[in-house]
């Protein structure tokens, strides 16, 4: 492998020159000697691998392209100054919910010592599976909380009344009834959720957005409607859902498994595309998954699931570009560690703030 073939590659997976050059400068400083070691140990059992240490600097170029996590984890940079506090551990906080009650009184989960409460409410807390759960031969109890707000740096899962299971995303909200009544099974939502709706063909489930409802009878589908963005995406991965939109929600758009229903909040269009519904389901394994993302998209992710502020002080740094799949519940400071060894970025932790800067090369 030489540089000629590479570049060859590399031109034809690139249509932007100017991201091909970004590429090609984070792979000249790559410390050869270290990613040599590390993968001739990896490989070491398998007979038929050959490494030739001159073409790694060319290889390493192609992991960078594709996005493999050990671009993310292992190569080294030339002239790295780690500046991560290593006092400023952040971490996520699971479990942390609030339960609100018609009459806007709520439970905190996170601080929930005595479990009568929950119990009087016709509700179950498995900590375990983080899974509320509720009685359905409880149903009628008054007390019964209608909405789960889940904050930033937390996730739950719910169990409704139908047996259907939603997965809240942290700074999320759900509203739902005590009881599914009529014809439809109506929730309403905020943020990102995953949905696994109980099949009932003859009482369709109903997911109300900010700017578009979908209707299923049984299905698999995620939901990303935060209204700090602009846009709200339904990714479908199995069954199927009508996506209503536009004025008075009379447009209707249908989609199959592996597509995506991409609502346009400024100009109010909807597209539909081909997508592989694993980077927009990852967070359910307790992944982030990256593909061709700016780095500014990238740490408004991070900044919700690990409750801290972003703050870029050189603003060429938000369209940098990354790709890899990371741990989510590692402390964040293994993440930025990540982002650091590009090369080009400094990252400083000032309690929950996270501060980027551009790299001084001397």
């Amino acid at each position: 492998m030489n540089a000629k073939f590479v570049y060859i590659i590399m031109k034809e997976y690139f249509k932007d020159q100017d991201k091909l050059k970004q590429y090609i400068n984070v792979a000249e400083q790559i410390d050869i000697d270290e990613m040599y070691a590390d993968l001739n140990y990896r490989f070491k059992r398998h007979r038929k691998i050959k490494l030739v240490r001159e073409s790694l600097k060319y290889a390493a170029l192609i992991l960078i392209v594709l996005g493999l996590p050990y671009f993310f984890y292992k190569v080294s940079i030339k002239k790295t100054s780690t500046v991560i506090s290593k006092t400023d551990i952040i971490k996520p906080r699971p479990n942390d919910a609030r339960l609100v009650f018609e009459d806007g009184n709520y439970i905190n989960l996170s601080s929930l010592v005595d479990t009568s409460m929950l119990n009087k409410a016709g509700v179950e807390f498995d900590k375990i599976s983080s899974t509320v759960r509720y009685k359905i031969d409880d149903i009628e109890n008054e007390l019964i909380p209608k909405r789960i707000v889940v904050p930033r740096g937390a996730e739950i899962n719910v169990m409704l009344s139908d047996g259907t299971k939603v997965y809240l995303n942290s700074e999320s909200e759900l509203e739902f009834p005590k009881k599914f009544i009529g014809k439809y099974r109506k929730v309403k939502m905020k943020g990102e959720a995953f949905y696994k709706v109980k099949k009932n063909e003859e009482h369709p489930f109903i997911v109300e957005t900010s700017h578009v409802s979908i209707i299923v009878t049984g299905t698999k589908f995620n939901i990303k409607a935060y209204s700090d963005e602009g846009n709200i995406q339904t990714t479908l991965v199995e069954g199927g859902v009508d996506v209503y939109y536009g004025v008075d929600r009379k447009k209707k758009v249908s989609i199959v498994p592996s597509q995506q229903a991409d609502f346009l909040k400024k100009d109010g269009e909807l597209k539909v595309k081909n997508v592989d519904t694993h980077f927009y389901t990852a967070w359910l394994e307790r992944k982030f998954v990256f593909k061709d993302q700016t780095l500014e998209d990238i740490m408004i992710i991070l900044s919700r699931w690990y409750d801290i502020e972003v703050f870029f002080q050189n603003p060429e740094l938000k369209k940098f570009i990354f790709s890899g799949e990371l741990d989510r519940y590692d402390s964040i400071n293994k993440i930025l560690d990540c982002i650091e060894k590009t090369g080009d970025i400094d990252v400083k932790i000032d309690n929950r703030t996270v501060i980027l800067r551009k790299r001084q090369m001397y």
